[in-house]
C-alpha cells in the first residue's frame, strides 16, 4: 500500500537525521485522519500530527506528482511523499484548499515545499504549537477505528435503502469533513453528514448518542455550522442490521440550537421504546418526524411499498435551495463525473432560474390558431428531424440559454433543412439583462425572450465555434450562424393555442414548474397539479403532444426522466394555479405578489419562438 510505503520512507528518511535520537515518529493505526505523531522520543505528551501523501510520477517526462485527497487538514503538517524519488515535500495542511495537488520538479512549488533537512524542519513545527497544536497519539487513535468501521458499514445499508427511491447515496468526492456524502436524485443534490450509532450503555432508556461535532485533526473537537452541510443521516444499527435512519434537515436542526454554538451530542429515540422522561418525550415527538423504520428490512432487497413511500416523504422534506433548479451545483465527484442519474450531483444541486420580461416590455406577434383546419390527433418534431440531441446545460443556470437555442435550432431547420447544433453560450456571454428579468444574467439567469432578440439584433453563434463553458464569460468577437427577424408570443393560459402552434410551427420554448420533477422517472406527470408546486422557474422547449400529454424536452442530460424528456399531463389545461412567489423565478422588478398560471407545471403561461430564421451574415458580431 502506498500509505505503508510513504511511512517506510519517512522513517527512513528521519533514521539519518541528527534529531533521530531525541524525536521519534509514531504511526497511528487505523482510519485515523492523522497519519503519524512527530513528538520526543519516549514521552507521554503530545505532537505534531502528520498527515502522509504519497505518489509516482507522471507525465511524458515523469517530472510531476499529482497528489489526492489533500484538503481539509489545518492544523496538521502535510507530508508529499514522491514514491521513485529520495526527496519530500512539506506544507502547512491550511494552505491547501485544493482536493488535489500537483508538484512538478523545478516549479516554484518544489523549491518553496522540499524538505532540505526532515529532522530539523519537523522540529521547527513541532515548536508552532498555535498554528500546530499537540495532540496525544491516544486522541489521534480515537479519531478512527472502530467508529470508521461502523460508519462504513451504515453507509452501505443507507445508500442500499435509499436506492430503492431513485436516490443515491455517493461518498463525497471533497475531503473537507462536513461533507460524507451526498443524496442525489434527478435534478436535487444534497451534502450529507453521516452518523452511525448502536444502543446507548443505559439500554434501559432506549437512547441511541450521535456526535454533533467533527474531528479536525490537532484542532480537537469542532461545532458543526449551519452551512457545512444539508442533511444529518443517522443509522440506528443493532449489530450488522439498520433499524432504522433519522434524517435531519440542517435547519432543523439550527432551529433548536443544536448546531452553529458548540460540540454536543444528540440524544435520540426511535419510536420502539416510550421514554420514561417528559423532556425526552418532547424530544422523541419531534424526532419522530424525520424518521424510518426498517426493523423488518433484510438489507439487500428492495425496501416495501410502505417503506418507500416513508422514505420519499423524508426526502421531499429536505429544503430546496433558492433558484434550485436551472442553478446547478458546480461541485463533481472525484471522478469528475456530472451524471443525472445518481446526480452528476453535483453535483445538480440547483437548476432553475427563469423570470420573464414584463408583457408590455417584449416586442412580439400573437398566434392565431387556423381554426378551419383541425391539428392532428399527436405530434412529435423528433421523428421530423429537426430536434437536436439533449443537452445537459451543468453547473450553470442557463435553461433559459437552453430552451432558446434548441428552439432556434429546430425551427432554422424546418426552414432551412439543415439541423444545427447551436451554442447556447452565445446567450450566456452576449444577452444584456439591464432589469434583470430572470436574475442578473448568463448564469444566474435571464429569460428566452432577450435570448431571441439576441437573435434577431446579432444571432447566435455555431457550438464549435462558441463552445458550451457552463460558467459566465465576456462576449467574445463571434460570427453567427442563424439570425430570426422576430418572435412569437402564444396567447396566455391557451392550450388551443400551443397545439396549433406545435402542429403547425414547430417546437416551442416554455416555462414552467419544476420543483416536484425531483423524482421523475418516467410516464405522465401530474405532480405539480396534485401538490402546491406553482413556482414558474425553469425554462425548458415542448416538442410535440398527444391527447394525454405535452412531449417536453428538459435540458439536464439523457439520464434524467425519459432520456431528458417528460410527458406532462394535459388533464389541467383547463385549470389554473396561483404562482405565490413570482420573485422566486419568473416575474421582473417590481415582483407582482401573485399570478395566474395554466396548465400542468405552469407549462401555458409563458410560450414563445422565433421567426423568419435565415443564415447568418458574413460580418463579424462584437
Amino acid at each position: 500500500m502506498a500509505e505503508a510505503e510513504s511511512f517506510r520512507l519517512l522513517q527512513a528518511r528521519f533514521s539519518t537525521s541528527g534529531l533521530a535520537t531525541t524525536y521519534e515518529i509514531v504511526q497511528v493505526p487505523g482510519a485515523s485522519r492523522v497519519d503519524a505523531i512527530f513528538r520526543p522520543k519516549s514521552s507521554s505528551v503530545g505532537g505534531l500530527c502528520l498527515q502522509l501523501k504519497a505518489a509516482n510520477s507522471s507525465g511524458n517526462r515523469g517530472m510531476s506528482y499529482a497528489f489526492r485527497h489533500t484538503q481539509g487538514y489545518a492544523g496538521m503538517l502535510l507530508l508529499l511523499v514522491p514514491l521513485d524519488l529520495d526527496i519530500l515535500w512539506a506544507v502547512p495542511g491550511s494552505r491547501i484548499t485544493q482536493t488535489g495537488v500537483q508538484v512538478t520538479l523545478g516549479s516554484k512549488r518544489d523549491r518553496s515545499w522540499r524538505v532540505l533537512e526532515l529532522g530539523r524542519t519537523l522540529e521547527w513545527f513541532f515548536h508552532q504549537p498555535a498554528t500546530f497544536p499537540h495532540v496525544t497519539f491516544s486522541d489521534a487513535a480515537l479519531q478512527s477505528c472502530e467508529a470508521h468501521l461502523l460508519e462504513a458499514k451504515a453507509h452501505n445499508l443507507m445508500a442500499k435503502a435509499l436506492s430503492s427511491v431513485n436516490c443515491h447515496l455517493i461518498r463525497s468526492g471533497i475531503a473537507s469533513a462536513p461533507v460524507d456524502s451526498r443524496i442525489r436524485t434527478g435534478i436535487h443534490t444534497w451534502d450529507v453528514q453521516e452518523k452511525a450509532t448502536r444502543l446507548h450503555k443505559s439500554r434501559s432508556v432506549g437512547r441511541y448518542m450521535a456526535n454533533l461535532f467533527r474531528h479536525g485533526g490537532a484542532l480537537g473537537r469542532l461545532a458543526y455550522d449551519e452551512h457545512d452541510f444539508d442533511v444529518l443521516l443517522v443509522a440506528i444499527l443493532e449489530g450488522e442490521a439498520l433499524l432504522g435512519m433519522f434524517m435531519f434537515p440542517v435547519h432543523v436542526l439550527a432551529a433548536r440550537g443544536l448546531v452553529g454554538h458548540k460540540p454536543m451530542q444528540l440524544a435520540l429515540y426511535p419510536p420502539w421504546k416510550l421514554p420514561a422522561k417528559k423532556g425526552c418525550r418532547l424530544k422523541q415527538a419531534w424526532q419522530l418526524d424525520y424518521f424510518i423504520g426498517l426493523q423488518d428490512w433484510d438489507g439487500d432487497s428492495s425496501l416495501c411499498k410502505q417503506a418507500q413511500s416513508r422514505l420519499l416523504e423524508l426526502v421531499q422534506k429536505l429544503p430546496l435551495r433558492k433558484n434550485t433548479f436551472c442553478r446547478s451545483d458546480s461541485r463533481m465527484d472525484g471522478d469528475g463525473k456530472q451524471d443525472l442519474a445518481d446526480l452528476s450531483e453535483e453535483e445538480f444541486s440547483s437548476r432553475s432560474s427563469t423570470k420573464l420580461g414584463r408583457p408590455e416590455a417584449r416586442t412580439t406577434l400573437q398566434l392565431e390558431a387556423e381554426a378551419d383546419k383541425p391539428n392532428p390527433t399527436a405530434m412529435d418534431w423528433r421523428s421530423k428531424g429537426v430536434v437536436t440531441a439533449v443537452k445537459d446545460q451543468g453547473g450553470c443556470g442557463s435553461c433559459w440559454a437552453f430552451s432558446a437555442t434548441e428552439t432556434v435550432e429546430s425551427h432554422y431547420a424546418i426552414q432551412s433543412g439543415k439541423l444545427l447544433t447551436l451554442a447556447p453560450q452565445t446567450y450566456v456571454d452576449c444577452v444584456e439583462n439591464p432589469q434583470e428579468c430572470g436574475g442578473t444574467g448568463g448564469c444566474e439567469g435571464a429569460t428566452m425572450e432577450l435570448a431571441f432578440n439576441l437573435t434577431i439584433t446579432k444571432g447566435i453563434a455555431l457550438e464549435t465555434s462558441m463552445p458550451y463553458k457552463g460558467r459566465d464569460a465576456s462576449c467574445p468577437t463571434y460570427t453567427p450562424a442563424v439570425k430570426a427577424s422576430a418572435y412569437v408570443r402564444l396567447p396566455v393560459n391557451d392550450a388551443s393555442a400551443l397545439e396549433t402552434a406545435l402542429a403547425t410551427k414547430g417546437p416551442v420554448s416554455v416555462t414552467v414548474a419544476a420543483g416536484s420533477w425531483q423524482l421523475y422517472g418516467g410516464g405522465i406527470f401530474s405532480g405539480c397539479s396534485q401538490g402546491s408546486d406553482n413556482t414558474l422557474d425553469h425554462g425548458v422547449q415542448a416538442v410535440g403532444y398527444a391527447k394525454d400529454y405535452w412531449l417536453v424536452r428538459n435540458s439536464w442530460g439523457p439520464s434524467w426522466g425519459e432520456k431528458g424528456y417528460i410527458r406532462l399531463s394535459r388533464a389541467s389545461d383547463d385549470k389554473t394555479f396561483i404562482d405565490h412567489r413570482p420573485a422566486d423565478g419568473e416575474a421582473c422588478k417590481p415582483y407582482p405578489k401573485t399570478q395566474t398560471i395554466g396548465g400542468e407545471c405552469g407549462v401555458l403561461f409563458d410560450s414563445s419562438y422565433p421567426t423568419g430564421l435565415s443564415a447568418g451574415a458574413e460580418e463579424i458580431m462584437v
